[in-house]
């Protein structure tokens, strides 16, 4: 249970090994087999899965249907970076098919993208004819001083080694230059309530989980000076707890069983369906409230690189 101290692999982070049980799941959306522990690190808080899976076994775990098929925060995405930064180089890190910086180019942006995925990064290329890097951000090499604005959507929590990505990022940006980041948030109240049915823990493909307070921590100390630190998306929040509901009721995504005839014979589709309609008003409020209080289900931060 939380408060039993452990030791497993370090913190990713600070490299800690002092830690806490946070949560053992299993794979409520997409099935992979297996039991994932997430632990706390004791020392700076991030929370983090204490045996991530192989890169191959990793690359398995995320279905194709995984990637999105449209972009439904495009607007909100646009919204905060033309709120900070002028038009410039733009890099995406996590950039998936590139809805988001196909619409940045068209704003006159200079786009470029990187996704360890190579089916994302075809269909990026394919479909808009935009430069991606197909590879982990560990490995790629990015140019120092070289990016206006770089943003991560939903990214940092995927990646095995979240600060050389900030270490990378941050020497990547041009003085002044800004970095815009969303994350699920660990400490959220839904991440709170349901435990190991919470929509956005996605075991086992998010490695690490931030709070508020872990993430303005470390980005202050990397040298950016926060501006803006925000908890409420309409689109993930109130996904998330409704979601997370259904999980609760076994009825999980995709649907119980991948015979949809079986799903609707024992009723788990109707019920499906109907909880997910009557929890709407009700998810819509309860994100509204968490995001008051500092406890939304996602952070977005907007950051800038400082000159001294």
């Amino acid at each position: 249970m939380p408060g039993v101290v452990v030791r497993e692999m370090s913190c990713p982070l600070c490299g800690s090994q002092d830690s806490e049980l946070f949560q053992i799941a299993g794979d409520l959306n997409w099935k992979t087999e297996g039991t994932f522990t997430y632990l706390t690190c004791v020392q700076c808080g991030l929370i983090y899965l204490s045996s991530p899976l192989s890169q191959d076994q990793l690359h398995k775990a995320y279905p194709p249907s995984y990637q999105e098929k449209q972009d439904l925060n495009l607007r909100r995405k646009v919204r905060m970076v033309e709120s900070v930064a002028i038009k410039g180089r733009l890099l995406d890190i996590g950039c998936g098919r590139g809805f988001f910086l196909d619409e940045m180019r068209k704003r006159g942006w200079e786009v470029e993208g990187v996704d360890f995925s190579r089916q994302s990064a075809e269909a990026a290329e394919k479909d808009f004819g935009l430069r991606v890097k197909q590879a982990p951000i560990e490995d790629v090499l990015l140019p120092q001083g070289h990016y206006d604005c770089i943003t991560l959507w939903h990214t940092l929590e995927h990646l095995t080694s979240p600060l050389l990505c900030l270490e990378k990022v941050h020497a990547a940006l041009k003085m002044n230059g800004h970095l815009v980041i969303a994350v699920p948030n660990g400490m959220s109240w839904q991440a709170r309530f349901f435990g190991r049915y919470w929509y956005h823990l996605d075991a086992p493909r998010h490695l690490t989980l931030f709070s508020q307070e872990v993430l303005r921590t470390f980005l202050e100390k990397m040298g950016f000076q926060i501006l803006t630190l925000d908890h409420f998306s309409s689109i993930q929040n109130v996904f998330g707890w409704r979601m997370s509901l259904l999980h609760l009721f076994g009825l999980g995504t995709p649907p119980p069983s991948q015979d949809f005839f079986d799903d609707v014979k024992h009723g788990r589709w109707v019920l499906a369906k109907v909880l997910w309609i009557l929890f709407f008003i009700p998810a819509v409020l309860f994100a509204t409230l968490e995001s008051a209080m500092g406890r939304g289900g996602t952070i977005e931060v907007i950051a800038r690189k400082q000159s001294s």
